[in-house]
């Protein structure tokens, strides 16, 4: 299912568990909101997610950022955290 639009109804789930899921997401924070509209009050949102590291290395990813989209699909270097 597509996680930007979710067809689960509002305050189905006490929990959700995504893993590596929005580094593909052409639009994470939609698909944020739609996991967000799915819990039911007070349920937790579980996430194991790769992140944009700091510093030279994290520079390095972002220059080789387009070629893992290119061959992976996905993003290498998203900075996921404050979303």
């Amino acid at each position: 299912m597509d996680a930007q639009a979710l067809s689960f109804p509002c305050s189905s789930f006490d929990t959700v568990v995504a893993t590596y899921v929005f580094c593909s997401v052409p639009e994470p924070v939609t698909g944020l909101k739609q996991a967000r509209e799915v819990l039911k009050p007070g349920g937790r949102l579980v996430l194991l997610e790769h992140v944009r590291l700091p510093g030279l290395l994290g520079r390095v990813l972002d220059w080789l950022n387009p070629l893992a989209i290119r061959l992976m699909g996905s993003n290498i270097n998203r900075n996921t955290e404050p979303m």
